[in-house]
Parts: structure tokens; sequence; C-alpha cells
């Protein structure tokens, strides 16, 4: 997955989780909010039905009192008048008094005079009811709509002989309600399907919202429960009071569903926002990324694109070129590393960032890319072989420069230039052969063009035959390892081997290991190796010691990559317990190049070594890294000497038999035992015991030996 699809999803994931609360926040309000409104619109329901019937309830006490005292005066209407008007004065709840013959005929508290309209109610209360009658109006004010609570007057016989009537304005009771409660929405009174009463309304059923006329008819008939109007908290409330009237509590103007609405609106933008700061985010991101991925394809020294860059380019095909054919130039200075471990890693910066100036000046139109520390790649249009040998060797030319190493030295720098002739469709593989012909160049000395040819191309093919069989050969078992003998001069025997990794491929037959194990070294196929030439020459020697064979030891040859790698010392352990050898048989040997390559590591890693009872060598002294004071730096116990000194005193180069003799002395001084390498006559043996040497090692002795043929040699005793 790329990074960039990754921080989609991140980022997706980040925007659809904030969306995702914050939409449950709103439904979590939005469910608390509908539960408020509907119990408040419950209450506000129970409160009405209750305030009525205690209303109501209270009404028909008046009325009863008032019949309880008309039948004293009831042969003169004047005092009936008079009395009904007293008590309308003191009983202002009631619209207005009145006293009914059996006739119908109405004695007003007014004094009017008036005609009874609800008979059914009259003919009720005549038989000994307290009735509330249905709905009608008024006569004196025909837009008030009345009820009228009638109760019997009975006289000393308990003959009803009237009815006394007090009418009553459901609109003045829910006024007086609303005057002691805050409503939270509206209230509407119904009788026989028709919205007599409403608050805040005083309108029908037109003004209550006509969609809800189709309910009248099952709110009357169920006489209690609810209908949800809307998912937004709108619910319809209903109920009877005992007097027979329909209460209908409507939560709309409930001002929590005002707040739904708001919490809906505010969710959305809430929302929008975070769909706004995801896409804001996502392009600033975005944009980081793109300038670290920029950085990321430079070189931070040179600031030329890197090998990422030039992958990509690849990839994508971006040369563009016109023509059909480039050529490609790996370009490789020569004895970089060499030389910053001589004058130091400045030198070696002014050396690639001249490099990299000359590169860029070479031919306008032309791509240049820094792939490895010492390691340019430069690619140009071009039409033929020739012209392409032409450029190369014009690179040589044009990049042989003189750079300052110390004060007022001076040196020439020189590069490796190889080359191959491609058409745009480029991929890596085609890359290999380039670099395949840069590596030709440094073998030939440096200084030099080679274009990849069919002549390269099959040596390419075997080498890369060599490095895919050797993936496999530690696993399919194909190394073994030879001992080659140690002579002490002054014991007169051989006192130790030293251990040496042998390739026989079933494909490529026996292979140098001048040739394997540079490949090895290039990646942590050395570490594995390394392991397992521990293992084997430990078992070994266990074999032999356990057969009887005494005061002998075996050298084992560690790479410098493989005593860096943070997985040595566990190694070394790991082998020790799993083989139960003495450490006192292992000799260790490191060639002088640890001496410039994290020499406080080394240290501390070589003394370690020494402390669990393993002792150790440095390998090949005097190939062109250590100095004899360096000698002092690192704890080892034996010192080999290179083949080249006992060359140069055979050849009677000046100074050099001072110079092995100094270096033998040298070592003496320091307790390390000297082993002088590559021993090839008897004439050198003799030499080396006039010069103080102890052991040596090579092919007057005996060339290395397979297992059955080496513990022959063990403790074999010459005089020479």
């Amino acid at each position: 997955m790329s990074k960039k699809i990754w921080l989609k999803f991140v980022l997706a994931t980040i925007v659809l989780t904030f969306i995702f609360l914050n939409t449950m926040d709103y439904q979590s309000t939005k469910k608390s909010l509908k539960t408020k409104i509907e119990e408040e619109t419950i209450n506000m329901l129970n409160s009405f039905i209750a305030e009525v019937d205690r209303f109501s309830s209270r009404r028909m006490g008046n009325v009863k009192l008032l019949a309880d005292y008309i039948p004293y005066i009831v042969d003169d209407e004047n005092e009936v008048i008079d009395f009904l008007r007293k008590q309308h004065e003191v009983m202002d709840y009631f619209s207005a008094l009145g006293f009914i013959t059996p006739e119908g005929k109405i004695v007003a508290d007014d004094g009017s005079i008036l005609v009874v309209k609800e008979k059914e109610s009259l003919h009720r209360a005549l038989n000994g009811e307290i009735v509330i009658s249905d709905v009608f109006s008024l006569a004196q004010n025909p837009d008030i709509k009345v009820s009228s609570i009638v109760s019997p007057v009975r006289n000393e016989n308990n003959k009803i002989i009237g009815v006394v009537s007090g009418l009553i304005n459901i609109q003045d009771v829910i006024q007086d309600m609303n005057d002691s409660f805050k409503l939270p929405g509206s209230v509407y009174f119904i009788k026989n399907q028709e919205v007599i009463y409403s608050y805040p309304t005083k309108n029908k059923i037109t003004e209550l919202s006509f969609s809800h006329a189709e309910y009248i008819h099952k709110i009357e008939e169920e006489r209690y429960g609810t209908i949800h109007l809307n998912s937004s908290g709108h619910l319809l409330k209903y109920g009877q009071t005992e007097t027979g009237w329909t209460v209908i509590a409507d939560s709309l103007g409930n001002p929590k569903i005002q707040d739904i609405k708001w919490s809906f609106w505010r969710m959305i933008w809430m929302n929008a926002l975070i769909l706004l700061v995801g896409f804001l985010l996502y392009r600033f991101v975005s944009t980081i990324m793109r300038q670290a991925d920029d950085r990321l394809k430079k070189d931070f020294l040179t600031g030329l694109p890197n090998r990422l860059q030039l992958h990509e380019d690849i990839e994508s095909l971006s040369f563009g070129w016109e023509k059909d054919h480039i050529a490609v130039y790996f370009i490789r200075l020569d004895r970089f590393r060499e030389l910053i471990e001589q004058f130091g890693y400045q030198l070696g910066d002014q050396m690639l960032l001249r490099t990299s100036s000359l590169l860029e000046d070479y031919e306008k139109g032309s791509r240049v890319y820094r792939v490895d520390y010492e390691l340019f790649i430069f690619a140009i249009e071009c039409d033929t072989e020739r012209n392409a040998i032409e450029s190369g060797e014009g690179l040589v030319q044009w990049l042989d420069h003189e750079i300052v190493v110390e004060e007022d030295a001076k040196m020439n720098l020189t590069v490796s230039v190889g080359g191959i002739l491609i058409d745009q469709e480029i991929h890596r593989e085609v890359l290999e052969n380039g670099a395949f012909a840069c590596q030709e160049s440094s073998r030939k000395g440096g200084n030099q063009f080679t274009l990849y040819d069919e002549e390269l191309s099959i040596r390419n093919k075997k080498h890369r035959q060599l490095v895919r069989c050797l993936s496999t050969a530690l696993e399919r078992q194909e190394f073994y390892m030879v001992y080659q003998p140690i002579y002490s001069i002054s014991e007169q025997r051989i006192v130790g081997f030293e251990s040496l990794i042998r390739w026989n491929s079933p494909d490529l037959g026996e292979i140098s290991p001048f040739q394997f194990i540079p490949i090895l070294e290039t990646d942590e196929a050395i570490v594995d190796t390394g392991r397992w030439i521990m293992h084997t020459v430990a078992n070994q020697a266990n074999e032999w010691s356990q057969a009887g064979f005494k005061n002998f030891t075996i050298n084992v040859n560690v790479s410098v990559k493989q005593l860096h790698h943070e997985s040595f010392l566990h190694d070394v352990y790991s082998m020790l317990e799993e083989t139960r050898i003495h450490p006192s048989l292992l000799i260790f040997e490191v060639t002088e190049s640890v001496i410039v390559e994290k020499i406080d590591s080394v240290v501390q890693i070589l003394e370690k070594l020494n402390a669990i009872g393993i002792k150790t060598a440095i390998d090949d002294f005097g190939t062109g890294y250590s100095s004899l004071a360096s000698l002092t730096a690192l704890p080892f116990q034996y010192l080999k000497i290179d083949k080249a000194f006992i060359d140069d005193v055979e050849r009677r180069e000046a100074g050099a038999e001072a110079i092995l003799k100094g270096i033998i002395d040298i070592a003496k001084a320091l307790h390390q035992t000297t082993v002088m390498e590559g021993v090839e006559t008897e004439e050198q043996l003799k030499l080396l015991k006039t010069f103080g040497a102890e052991r040596i090692q090579g092919y007057f002795i005996s060339k290395p030996l397979r297992v059955e043929d080496a513990v022959k040699m063990i403790d074999k005793k010459y005089t020479w």
C-alpha cells in the first residue's frame, strides 16, 4: 500500500469516526430531548385533565349550593334574579347564572328571560342528575362558547321544581392554567369530533393543522393514547376528563422541538466542518509528504536526484527523450574510500560536490543521479554505439580533475565509467549491466571507460549464475571447511590450523574463495555463513579433542561485517553453549581493516572475546590500513604478518629486512605471537628464524587440508 493510499485510509477513518461520533451525539441528544418532550407533554395533558376535573367538580358543587337555596325564594322571580346576580358577582368564574323552570323558561342573573336550547341536559337534570351540557353559544354574546352545569332544584317535598344553571367557559379555565403553568406546547378540547377550545389559539381545527383531523375520530374512540407525528418529537397525547371532554396535548409548541432542529443543523454543520477540516488536512499532509518525498528523492549533499528518483523515473518512463536510444553511464570515484580513510570525510564531500557539479555541466539535457556513496549515473540521448563510446571516454577525461588534500598537497581524482546503450524501454535489470561494466573498469585499475558488450554480457551472465547458486549454497550444504597447518619454529611441531571455507557447487563445480567470498561480504549472507563456520569449526575441534588430540588451536576468520553485526556476541555465546567447546581451542582472526572501522566498539568486542577465553589475531598485517603504533590499540594475542614483507626481503627492497625485523620485535615487546604467512621455501623459513619469527604458515608446511588429512598433522614434529 502506497503512502498516499495509506494517508487517505487513515484520514478517511479519522473523519468518518468523528462524523460517526458527532452523529451519535446528535442521536443521543435527540433521543433525550424526545423523551423529555414526551414526558412534558404527558405532564401537560395530565395537568389539564386534573385541573378541568377539579374545576368541574368545584363548579358543580357551587351550582348545587345555589340549587339548595332557590326553593326558599322560587315564588318571587325578582328575588331569584337578585339572588343570582349577587352570587354571580361572587362567583365570577361563571359566565352566567340562571334558574330554569320545568317548562324551559330561563331567568338569568342579568334579568333576561330566555328559552332553553340544550333541552337534553334540562331533561336529565329534571330527572335528578347534575349534568354538564354540550357546548353552545352564549345568548348574550354568541362569540363565546359555553357549557352549562345544571343541578335540579328540589322543594321541601323533594319534588324537582326546576334547575339551576351555571355557564362556564373552558377557555377561561385554560387561561387560568396558563397563568399558573408555562405550557410546553398546545392544548385542545374536543367535543363531538370538533375542536371547541384550544390554547394558545382560540380558533378551530383549521388553525390546529388540518393533517390532524384524520386522528380526531380515533382519539375520541380510544380515549387515551399517543400519536407520533414525526421523528423530531412532534406528538399528540390525549385523554378524557370525568365530564366527557377529550383533551389533546400537542408538543408542537415545545421549545425542545426547536432544540432538536438546531441539534440536527448543528450536526450537519459539524459534519461539514469535519469534512472540510479532513480535506484541508489531507491537502496539507499531502503537500508535506510530497515535499518530504521530494527531499527523499534528492541526495542531501549534492542535491542530485537519488536512487529512489531513478527507480521512479524508470517505472514511469518519464525520460521522454526524442531519440530512440539512451546511453547510461555508471561513474564510480576511484580509491574514494581509501582517500576518505586517509584524509577524512570532508575531503570526500569535496570530491562528491565537485564531481556532481562537473556532471551537471557536461552536456545539456542529460540526467544525473547519485545512487550510492561514490557512484553516480549519467544518462543522455545517444544515436550510435560510437557516440556512446565517445561520450563515455569524454566523461573519464572531463571528471579527471585536481583536488587539494592537505594544505598545499594536491592529487588527481579519477573515475571508472561503465556504460550501456539501450532503447527507451529502460528497466532495472538492464541498468545492472551498466553497473557490471563500471565494475570492470574499476577491476582494470580505474580511470577508464568500458562499454557493456557481448563479451561482458557472457561474463555478467556467469557472475549472475554464481550469485544465484551462492544464494542457496549454505542451505544446500555445499560449503565445507579445510584446515591449513600452523608451525611453531621453537617447538618444531604443528600447533594449530587456520580454518578456510570452500565451495563445491553441483552446478558450477569447485569455486575459488577469491570469487565467492567477496560476494558473500556484500550483504548479510556473510553473517549467516560466518555463524555456520563457527559451529562447524567448534564441532571439529571438539571431535579432535575427544579423540585424544591435545595442544592445538584452530583459527576462525571473522569478517568485519560479521564482527560489527548486532548478533555477533550472541552467536558466539550460543556456539560455545551448544558445542560445549573449550574457548581456548579457538582463535578468532580479523583483518586489520577493523582498525579504521568503529575502533571503540571493536576494542569492546575483542575484550569480551578475550574475557571468555577466546584469543584473537590480526590478519594480513601490513596490507595498507594499520601502522605499528596501532598494534597497541587493540587487544590481540597474535599478529599474522602478510607475505608481502618476506617477498620484499627476497627482492632485496631497501629497508625491507629492517622493517620486517622491527615488526617482529615490536610484536614480541607487546607479548604478541607472530605468525608469518605465505612461507613457501626452506630459505624463507631459515631467514625468518634469524629475524626471530615464532610461527609460520604457508605451502612450505602444507596446503589447506581436508579434515581426514589435517588430523594427521596435529602435533607432528618437523626439524628444518
